[in-house]
């Protein structure tokens, strides 16, 4: 998810301004959306795995996460639905990747012993941050070399298929709440 979030990030500019022409005054408030669902997000974080479990909760919201962002290489025609193409998984992927994250922080800590947190929240964000680069250097150069929209495409289908990794691993038996599985 990290990989192709990075690999994303490097075209989605490029994307909205060059491809579809729209300003960076609109792609500004696009990307604002994201901010509004990140904020619902975090709302929604806690009764979305109290009423799931943890590990359903966090293949669902990266499950929706990588639908709705199939809407992104789809953007174009009249300039508002190019709008709607981008402001929709902005406000509802952000709403989800808000839920994810504050899901799989909560696992995490829940599991971790408490002297070994520091370390084990420092190497996630290590590996993360570096998988993150590693996609912004592979979206960077497949975007020049296939062009920006099919690049963007990959993106957001590795993106997609990145939940696969979260369905085949020990997390949907996870049914209990956090405070259960520590």
């Amino acid at each position: 998810g990290s990989f192709f979030g990075g690999f994303y990030g490097a075209l989605y500019s490029l994307y909205a301004l060059n491809v579809l022409g729209l300003t960076p005054a609109v792609l500004g408030l696009i990307i604002a959306c994201g901010g509004v669902g990140a904020l619902l997000g975090a709302a929604a974080a806690q009764p979305l795995a109290g009423r799931l479990g943890p590990g359903p909760a966090l293949i669902l919201s990266s499950a929706l996460m990588g639908l709705i962002g199939l809407l992104t290489p789809l953007a174009g025609g009249p300039t508002w639905l190019a709008i709607l193409l981008l402001a929709l998984p902005q406000l509802v992927g952000d709403l989800f990747r808000a839920a994810f994250e504050i899901s799989a922080l909560s696992l995490r800590q829940s599991i971790t012993p408490i002297h070994l947190l520091g370390r084990v929240g420092a190497s996630v964000g290590f590996l993360a941050g570096g998988v993150g680069t590693l996609g912004l250097l592979a979206g960077g150069l497949l975007g020049s070399a296939i062009g920006i929209r099919p690049a963007i495409w990959v993106a957001a289908l590795g993106g997609s298929a990145a939940t696969l990794l979260l369905v085949f691993s020990p997390l949907p038996a996870l049914r209990g709440t956090v405070s259960e599985t520590g």
